[in-house]
């Protein structure tokens, strides 16, 4: 996708003007707006902001990118920025989505809006997608350096709000990219102000989504990229375990397709496909075995193939076996089954 769409703005019930995007056709899939906001983001065409939206429109899918109140193109001068807050920002966009169910996925704080808005209005989030959620401010800053180190640092002046975007930009890009990480920290620091971002981040540290974890409904996928500096591993997979069914799969690519198209596109379960069989993995051959620890890691078929040295239909054969003997119906949920019974 070459050309960005226009941006939209939806009302919110307390009268905050929220600046959204709308992409591509098909059924929807809304983003719930990390900081600094995931329309503004993708409208300056950072390579880690727009991958997985483009890719989701190529697959089919319509995503609806959003900025936070208070960030970005949305209204910056309120006071209100709590979870509630947010909350009533996703309402505004789901407004204007005619589909009675749509799919809504969030990454970092986002996630947390997404669990709020899945555990308010359970009956119009058909799957909910998690990209490093944490359910609570402190959790995660205990058990992040990284987290810790951003905290303590309050930028004031222009100066420091400069220095301070930089670094950030830098972690965020886990500094492998000096272009990516400059264009980021231009992005954050016309995306907000000092200010602004302190009432932000002060609303944030008083979240915490512990008691609407067990009341999310929808189908979850929780994903963990082994490189997300500021949120852990365990902090991740301690959100998955406490929603109902929920697959965790820790991945390579934060936009791993496969697993999360077949997610996305599996039609909803009362029953979680996660109860699997508990001696099912006793089953699987030496070869299936290998196969399932790279579907585990986000790996398409063809790199399967190329990594154990046979042929696509072979692999597409193993894949096959695997979700029969597991009781399974997608990769998705065959990642997650791989991450309960060990075999990483």
């Amino acid at each position: 996708m070459n050309d960005a769409p226009p941006v939209q703005y939806a009302k919110t019930s307390d009268g905050v003007n929220i600046a959204y995007l709308m992409l591509g056709d098909g059924p929807p899939v809304i983003f719930a707006s990390n900081i600094y906001g995931d329309a503004n983001l993708y409208l300056l065409k950072l390579p880690r902001i727009i991958q997985f939206p483009n890719e989701l429109v190529s697959a089919g899918f319509r995503p609806i990118l959003m900025d936070v109140r208070g960030m970005a193109g949305s209204d910056r001068d309120v006071e209100d920025l709590s979870l509630d807050a947010r909350v009533r920002d996703i309402e505004a966009i789901a407004a204007r989505v005619s589909e009675p169910r749509f799919a809504i996925c969030g990454l970092d704080n986002g996630a947390l809006t997404a669990i709020a808005y899945a555990a308010k209005h359970p009956e119009r989030v058909s799957h909910l997608l998690l990209f490093m959620p944490w359910r609570s401010f402190e959790a995660r800053r205990l058990a992040s350096t990284a987290t810790q180190a951003i905290s303590a640092m309050t930028p004031r002046t222009d100066e420091e709000w400069d220095v301070w975007a930089k670094v950030v930009g830098s972690v965020a890009t886990n500094f492998q990219d000096s272009e990516e990480a400059r264009q980021m920290a231009a992005a954050i620091r016309d995306a907000s102000t000092p200010p602004q971002r302190a009432v932000y981040m002060k609303a944030t540290s008083l979240i915490d989504v512990t008691d609407l974890l067990p009341r999310v409904e929808a189908p979850t996928l929780v994903l963990h990229h082994p490189g997300a500096s500021f949120v852990p591993h365990e902090i991740s997979r301690d959100v998955a375990t406490r929603i109902s069914g929920a697959q965790f799969a820790v991945i390579n690519d934060p936009h791993t397709l496969p697993i999360i198209i077949d997610f996305l596109r599996a039609e909803p379960r009362h029953t979680p496909a996660s109860e699997a069989p508990a001696g099912a993995a006793d089953a699987l051959s030496a070869r299936e075995i290998e196969v399932l620890k790279l579907l585990a890691q986000g790996k398409t078929n063809p790199e399967i193939a190329a990594d154990l040295f046979i042929s696509r239909n072979t692999v597409q054969n193993h894949v096959s076996s695997i979700l029969t003997k597991a009781n399974l119906t997608n990769r998705a949920q065959a990642a997650a089954y791989a991450q309960r019974h060990g075999i990483v």
